[in-house]
């Protein structure tokens, strides 16, 4: 029994390195393909994927610039930039955690606890001033957006609600500064 337990574990860290491995690929991919030293101070975007990529990209650059190598932090870093890019043309119904925290109870539903999870981690990113409006601070929507995260993996089992939970601080600094540098 003990064998069998040892045998799938090996299994897990050797399929964990290969996602690793492929997420390494991948970021140096955008790494690669990203200007080294931009012409202009204007940020030109093509399209949507477009943003998604140079996004992606700058994130990685971040985690890999200070030895953060972790598949958990690169694939929070993929959804960060999609969360950001889809919120640019569509902003959501509530800046207010709390109004997500109430319908998430009400309905049961994991993807309101996204939602709820991605304004928290939108304010903490790039609003943190929104983030001290009327008795909130910075710090409350951090502790809501890790258990948003976390109660949208519980309710879909959805992989990166828990990474994005775990990794929830560290996201949100990595991409500030990845942001900061387009």
């Amino acid at each position: 029994m003990i064998f069998q337990k040892e045998k799938r574990k090996k299994k897990q860290e050797e399929e964990d390195l290969k996602d690793l491995d492929s997420l390494l690929k991948r970021a140096r991919h955008l790494i690669k393909n990203e200007p080294a030293s931009p012409k202009s101070s204007i940020l030109r975007v093509a399209s949507k994927e477009h943003l998604i990529r140079k996004m992606e990209g700058g994130i990685a650059k971040e985690i890999i610039s200070r030895h953060l190598i972790d598949s958990g932090l690169f694939l929070c870093g993929l959804y960060a930039s999609r969360v950001i890019v889809n919120h640019l043309s569509t902003p959501p119904e509530s800046w207010v955690a709390s109004d997500y925290f109430v319908e998430g109870k009400k309905s049961g539903n994991g993807e309101t606890s996204q939602t709820g999870a991605d304004v928290c981690f939108l304010i903490c990113c790039l609003f943190p001033e929104r983030g001290n409006w009327r008795l909130m601070n910075l710090e409350y929507y951090q502790k809501m957006g890790t258990s948003f995260y976390y109660r949208f993996y519980q309710r879909t089992g959805r992989e990166i609600g828990y990474h994005t939970s775990d990794n929830f601080d560290q996201i949100v600094r990595l991409t500030s500064q990845s942001v900061r540098s387009l």
